[in-house]
């Protein structure tokens, strides 16, 4: 059962939340996720769930990268490359956690380091959002 919430700040079609689907559109037998609204109020204890729940989001692709970087070192994680060029480490941290003496990205790393770029780039106060929270999980906060 979904309720109408408001009208899509993009498109101006009407939204409504829909419980484990976060925002959509009412397109009759195919409600389709809008990746263009405020996250989804996820209260999960696991950056698991978290991450997975953040998929059919806009932060999509943010949950992307880290979900691949899982398979890397701290030092040559490509999420971590990327909290260091939008400056999150330096501004919580105080320093970089990438090594960049010898930045190596295949073209799948590229592809989903470019894509959480642009979305930073347009909505960085939800990123800087969804990152503080992915990270306080992650501590156990």
């Amino acid at each position: 059962m979904t309720e109408t919430i408001t009208k899509c700040t993009n498109c101006n079609q009407a939204i409504f939340l829909s419980i484990g689907h976060g925002w959509v559109h009412d397109d009759g037998d195919n409600s389709s996720v809008c990746e263009l609204h405020a996250i989804p109020k996820i209260e999960d204890d696991d950056v698991w769930k978290f991450t997975d729940r953040s998929m059919n989001t806009k932060m999509g692709a943010i949950a992307e990268l880290w979900h691949w970087s899982t398979n890397y070192t701290h030092s040559s994680n490509p999420f971590n490359a990327f909290l260091d060029i939008i400056g999150w480490s330096a501004e919580n941290i105080g320093g970089c956690l990438f090594d960049w003496k010898d930045p190596q990205f295949g073209t799948i790393e590229q592809d989903y380091l470019a894509n959480a770029l642009l979305v930073n780039a347009s909505l960085p106060n939800d990123v800087e959002q969804w990152i503080d929270q992915l990270m306080a999980l992650e501590m156990g906060e």
